[in-house]
């Protein structure tokens, strides 16, 4: 994948351990964040942790560290976020909209974008997902009369 694109560059890190990632931010003017959770966990697996904490964490570090570069122009950060979830996880959305509002209040440095797909699906869960997306986009329509 990274041969069909040679600008970007891939890390792994982990968001909510600035630590594992802050170095390579020194280098970069931009970030695509695409970490996040439909099914809630405990402690680092919670929405809190993935939904929201994970996208701040990274944003924070981003702007710090363009702010601290002299005469530089503004970074760069693409949030993937969500335009709806299923009505019987309220809190997997409001979390994603808590890290979508923390980037455009805090974040002066960095120029944004906020991607809000609707239901996202992986191969890994898909045998219940891609039934539970058909429900959600019916849900949605009707809630949009």
């Amino acid at each position: 994948m990274a041969a069909n694109y040679p600008n970007v560059q891939y890390v792994a890190g982990n968001c909510l351990h600035p630590e594992s990632f802050k170095d390579v931010l020194q280098d970069v003017n931009g970030v695509i964040h695409t970490v996040g959770a439909l099914v809630d966990g405990k402690g680092e697996r919670s929405y809190q942790a993935l939904n929201c904490d994970t996208t701040v964490k990274v944003a924070r570090e981003l702007d710090q560290i363009v702010a601290s570069r002299e005469g530089e122009e503004k970074g760069n950060i693409v949030m993937i976020s969500s335009a709806k979830a299923p009505p019987f996880l309220p809190a997997y959305l409001s979390t994603k909209i808590e890290a979508e509002n923390y980037i455009l209040k805090n974040c002066d440095n960095l120029n944004k974008t906020i991607i809000r797909p609707g239901f996202i699906v992986n191969a890994e869960h898909r045998s219940w997902s891609v039934p539970l997306s058909y429900g959600v986009d019916f849900l949605y329509r009707l809630n949009q009369f």
